[in-house]
């Protein structure tokens, strides 16, 4: 929940591979980061444990 008391959806997607996926490179993800930011959200990629990647979309939802 966030302080202010909106509501939010958080999505989450993980797999196993070898990582190192990058917002910087490609349009894949960018173009996710972009449209996830125009609804007020935050998109968040890391690296999973013990290996693969992590893509976080924190959607705000409510009235």
């Amino acid at each position: 929940m966030r302080v202010d008391g909106d509501a939010e959806i958080v999505v989450r997607i993980a797999d196993n591979g070898s990582g190192g996926a990058d917002l910087r490179a490609g349009s894949g993800l960018r173009g996710l980061q972009e449209r996830v930011h125009a609804v007020g959200g935050r998109l968040l990629v890391s690296e999973a444990v013990p290996r693969g990647t992590l893509v976080e979309a924190v959607l705000p939802c409510g009235s």
